[in-house]
């Protein structure tokens, strides 16, 4: 008798400035990251380069290598003009886990992953934004590097219409999980990379000291 095996999917999920004692410790109210950290993979803890920044981190994620192989060293290349960061993926030096699927005939999903602009995935709302700039928004920066080109306006067909304000700090986490729900339920990526970044505002905004 021929049994059909399950297609299995994998979900990497980065919480910008997360700290794995928010959900090993049972002080810390985090049931869905609990019931995560049971049912997947999880670390103790990472070692960063320092200071620690997202975008040399999470690079190292999806290379396996550090920043001295990879080539992105900090958020913005050295002696950078105002606007210009590590936006495309073609500045990372060694092949990433989005070459690995590609080239395993699978498909992968992003929404917000730093160094993506340009990168073999599928389904990817990349991190490109205004850079402080008044005169534009993250969201009208962004589309032209959706991929593929047509996915947002079918996105909004199910979750709404998306606004420059859903891209603001205080409601960015929210949109980020609402587009990677629809690229789930849709598409179904054999790999989807999340990377929530409302915590790291905040504690930039007003420092990590804990409160329980």
């Amino acid at each position: 008798m021929a049994v059909a095996q399950n297609k299995k999917h994998v979900l990497l999920v980065s919480i910008d400035g997360f700290r794995p004692n928010f959900y090993k410790e049972d002080v810390w109210n985090a049931p869905t990251l609990k019931r995560l950290q049971a049912a997947g993979v999880y670390a103790d803890g990472v070692s960063s380069i320092f200071p620690s920044v997202t975008y040399p981190s999470h690079t190292s994620i999806v290379t396996g290598e550090l920043p001295g192989r990879h080539g992105i060293y900090y958020n913005v290349p050295y002696d950078s003009k105002k606007g210009e960061w590590y936006w495309n993926e073609s500045a990372i030096k060694v092949p990433t886990v989005w070459d690995a699927v590609k080239a395993a005939d699978l498909t992968s999903g992003a929404v917000m992953w730093p160094v993506t602009v340009g990168a073999p995935i599928d389904y990817n709302f990349p991190v490109r934004r205004a850079d402080n700039d008044e005169k534009t928004d993250q969201l009208s920066v962004t589309k032209p590097y959706v991929t593929p080109s047509n996915m947002l306006n079918e996105m909004q067909q199910k979750i709404g219409t998306l606004s420059p304000k859903d891209f603001n700090h205080d409601n960015m986490d929210i949109t980020i999980g609402k587009m990677a729900s629809y690229i789930i339920k849709t598409h179904k990526p054999d790999l989807m990379a999340v990377h929530f970044i409302g915590l790291d505002h905040a504690q930039h905004d007003v420092g990590r000291k804990e409160q329980k």
